[in-house]
């Protein structure tokens, strides 16, 4: 009705997501414009759990910026100077990648910081000492422990 309300029932028209004549794109119209290969890649990359997840590509650029330096040892002139400028652009690329990623994973939760890993480790530590009440058992558990821990050159 004029007045928003449904004329069977008395309440609002549903919208959005309530509605029955809402589309949710699952059917995409441009699959089927593909051809035979593409939809198929196209209906796998939908169904990748991992499909925003970015460290394929770090891990490629990666890869090829090693094989970079490595070409670097043999070039001189001109290609060394063409290598140098396509080793920069590939760390540029690598960095920015690299940096999409991380705030990919920041922006689901998926990593912890310094100060919430060792918080986590202390109420772990904390739970075992409550549990466990043989010592040498607890002697073994921190052992386990401590090899989780940074320490030389990896830690600040």
């Amino acid at each position: 009705m004029k007045n928003g309300k449904c004329r069977l029932h008395g309440g609002a028209t549903p919208g959005g997501v309530a509605s029955p004549h809402f589309r949710h794109g699952r059917r995409s119209r441009y699959l089927k414009l593909l051809s035979g290969d593409l939809r198929a890649g196209f209906r796998a990359a939908l169904s990748d759990k991992q499909l925003l997840s970015l460290r394929e590509e770090v891990a490629l650029l990666t890869a090829r910026t090693m094989q970079l330096l490595d070409r670097l040892r043999t070039q001189e002139g001109a290609e060394y100077e063409a290598t140098w400028a396509e080793l920069r652009t590939c760390i540029l690329d690598k960095g920015k990648v690299a940096a999409a990623e991380w705030k990919r994973l920041v922006d689901l939760k998926s990593v912890l910081t310094a100060e919430q890993a060792m918080t986590l480790v202390g109420q772990v530590v904390a739970a075992v000492r409550e549990s466990v009440t043989d010592r040498a058992t607890l002697q073994r558990i921190q052992a386990r422990l401590l090899e989780f821990v940074p320490h030389g050159e990896d830690w600040p």
